[in-house]
């Protein structure tokens, strides 16, 4: 709720009328509501929940924004998958390649420690 300036010169008359205009609102809303059925307020309460506060664009924007979120959460999710099956083949070849270089140079790093000796 907004307070009138407090430059002006009835600021006072002015804020007990808006304070009088929300005590009798809200005895009006609690007069409605309980007259209302469980099954009528249960809808209520649950539209009030859907339907977040805010202009109609800021919340189709804030949907937009969690439908392209969820999209880019679901393919950068999706395991890559090569342009074609040569492509495959070729980075299945190259990872065997890596993972034989990498044997062979722990075989030998393991043959030279091995042959060092005291004068070496």
């Amino acid at each position: 709720m907004q307070y009138p300036a407090a430059t002006s010169k009835d600021w006072q008359r002015k804020l007990n009328e808006k304070l009088k205009r929300a005590e009798r609102d809200r005895r009006r809303k609690e007069r409605r509501l309980a007259k209302t059925t469980p099954e009528q307020r249960a809808k209520h309460q649950e539209w009030q929940r859907s339907h977040k506060p805010g202009s109609k664009a800021e919340r189709q924007r804030k949907r937009a924004d969690r439908k392209i979120a969820q999209e880019f959460k679901a393919l950068t999710e999706q395991p890559e998958r090569p342009a074609s099956p040569e492509l495959a083949a070729l980075q299945a070849h190259a990872a065997y390649l890596e993972a034989e270089r990498d044997r062979y140079r722990a075989l030998a790093q393991a043959e030279q420690q091995a042959t060092t000796g005291v004068f070496d």
